[in-house]
């Protein structure tokens, strides 16, 4: 699993995961408050994942908690 794109890091914005997943890539949203944190992973880092119901995915942050973010389109690489 790899982390491959991300966009800035502006607290109140959208930010847009792009991760590979053997031969998927999911793109997933999540949309950031005033107190969200600033994401932990780097362009290619690896990344532990669990998929929830609904379209959710939860990605595991480097302090154990998670951050659920929303599939919004899946590709075959």
């Amino acid at each position: 699993m790899i982390i491959s794109g991300l966009a800035a890091p502006i607290p109140g914005k959208l930010y847009v995961f792009q991760i590979q997943l053997d031969d998927l890539v999911y793109f997933a949203e999540h949309r950031a408050g005033k107190r969200s944190y600033k994401p932990d992973w780097v362009v290619n880092d690896p990344i532990d994942l669990r998929f929830g119901k609904d379209n959710r995915m939860f990605l595991k942050r480097a302090d154990g908690k998670e951050l659920e973010v929303l599939i919004v389109k899946k590709v075959r690489h």
